[in-house]
């Protein structure tokens, strides 16, 4: 599809293909891939008036940097479609509980070329964690007051 990123469309022709082959036969149609920021805004305000399915705001959807598309499933199936999509790391949003359609995208590479900073803050490691003695609150001899 023309201007998806080469990356992202090597992982959804992979997804297309694993879905319409042997152990699925699901039939898959590409609807829509790369939006310009105009094309982006006018589905932002269909989405807003109630008028069309769920859509970012411009400059934030990842349609716009050829990092997603949308996909019309039939028979629908979730939990396939999902779960094949993450295997191959991308992320899927479903329309709806009667819909057909599913967005895929992948929201690293999308954050990439957005150019979005990493996140800043880190989880703790679990070993230093665990190590480190459980502080209780004077005046609680429990320890309840600083469970959540």
């Amino acid at each position: 599809m023309l201007g998806l990123d080469a990356r992202f469309a090597a992982k959804l022709d992979k997804l297309v293909a694993i879905l319409q082959g042997p152990q699925y036969r699901l039939r898959v149609v590409i609807s829509d891939g790369t939006r310009s920021r105009e094309a982006q805004r006018l589905a932002y305000e269909r989405y807003k008036r109630g008028a069309g399915p769920m859509a970012a705001p411009p400059g934030r959807s990842c349609h716009e940097y050829g990092a997603a598309a949308d996909l019309v499933v039939s028979p629908r199936s979730d939990s396939t479609v999902r779960s094949v999509a993450t295997a191959l790391g991308l992320r899927v949003i479903e329309y709806g509980t009667t819909s057909n359609h599913v967005h895929v995208e992948d929201a690293a590479l999308c954050r990439e070329l957005r150019g979005d900073l990493p996140a800043t803050r880190s989880l703790p490691d679990p070993q230093e964690t665990a190590a480190r003695p459980r502080q209780i609150p004077p005046g609680d001899p429990a320890g309840k007051k600083g469970c959540p």
